[in-house]
């Protein structure tokens, strides 16, 4: 069932928010990802500067058992934040395509109640 004098669907709402919400979220995941990563590495050297000639001992045992269940429990969370940042930033291009798909029918629409006001049947 059509509308009449031929014209077509109106468009509807506009696809929520902007893309560029989503880069700017997807930039602080990534920015607080390469942080975590920073401190691994850092821990890291803990753990090595721990298990040299420097420490020996039961505190040694005890530091690297704790900079290892750290690590364990940070990296995972380290790649979820860069998994958070690569869904963010598929759904900005997302969200501008279905904007840009959304603009090209509202113009159809538009231009077609241009028409008929012309032709004066509105």
């Amino acid at each position: 069932m059509g509308f009449p004098f031929g014209l077509t669907v109106p468009p509807g709402p506009k696809p929520p928010g902007t893309p560029g919400d989503c880069d700017a979220l997807a930039a602080i995941c990534e920015a607080y990802a390469q942080a975590l990563g920073d401190k691994v590495h850092a821990a890291g050297r803990v753990h090595a500067v721990v298990g040299s000639e420097l420490w020996t001992g039961r505190s040694a045992n005890y530091i690297n058992n704790a900079v290892s269940r750290w690590q364990d429990v940070v990296l995972p969370v380290r790649d979820a934040l860069w998994d958070l940042a690569t869904l963010l930033s598929r759904a900005a291009d997302e969200l501008a395509s279905d904007q840009a798909a959304w603009q090209r029918r509202s113009d159809a629409y538009e231009d077609a109640v241009r028409d008929q006001n012309r032709r004066g049947r509105a």
